[in-house]
């Protein structure tokens, strides 16, 4: 189990409290994913699609294709 705070006692011997940083996972994926965007080349409608092991944006009117990493 990991400690979210991390307890020291300062030079008055006070108790200070320190809150750690979240570990970050390798493949984590946003909380939210947009199905459609709008395409930087040409502002028509860019759907999502998967493939086997990645995630693309792609425009079918000038065949953008953009990569989720």
């Amino acid at each position: 189990m990991f400690k979210s705070t991390t307890r020291q006692r300062d030079k008055n011997n006070l108790v200070l409290e320190t809150k750690l940083p979240e570990p970050k996972k390798e493949d984590e994926l946003p909380e939210e994913l947009n199905f459609e965007i709008e395409c930087p080349r040409c502002s028509d409608v860019m759907e999502l699609f998967s493939e086997f092991d990645r995630l693309s944006y792609y425009c079918s009117s000038c065949q953008l294709e953009m990569s989720v990493h």
